[in-house]
């Protein structure tokens, strides 16, 4: 695992994979080297000091991007945010409900089953200063 995954996974265990929380915003960037890179925020409690931060997550490198939203419902996460990979591939998952509590097995599950998620090359995770 490189240096920004492992960042990221630190990240998510202090701050409880991000449940009761909520995506406060979701930034597509699409470059002309046709690399897509998207950024998503979110307010996190960190478990040892029960203080808010938002937190980024960002994915470089996008190959496939699904958002199923609702106008009329808070973006609130029930569950968790999971980073997980595939091969040579990763993905993040928000508030995924598969059959397996481990998450899901295949790709084809996330898609089949998810409806907020982001797979791509690389993924870094921070703590927004300031905020």
């Amino acid at each position: 695992m490189n240096a920004f995954r492992l960042k990221t996974h630190s990240i998510l265990e202090r701050y409880g994979n991000f449940c009761d929380g909520a995506i406060i915003s979701c930034e597509c960037v699409f470059r002309s080297n046709l690399r897509t890179s998207a950024k998503i925020v979110f307010p996190a409690k960190n478990k040892e000091n029960q203080q808010w931060k938002k937190i980024a997550i960002t994915m470089d490198e996008v190959e496939e991007m699904y958002m199923k939203v609702r106008s009329d419902l808070l973006n609130t996460i029930l569950l968790s945010v999971r980073i997980l990979e595939y091969d040579d591939l990763i993905c993040i998952d928000v508030d995924g409900n598969y059959s397996s509590t481990g998450g899901p097995v295949t790709l084809t599950e996330v898609r089949e089953d998810g409806d907020y998620y982001l797979i791509g090359k690389r993924v870094s995770a921070e703590e927004l200063r300031g905020e």
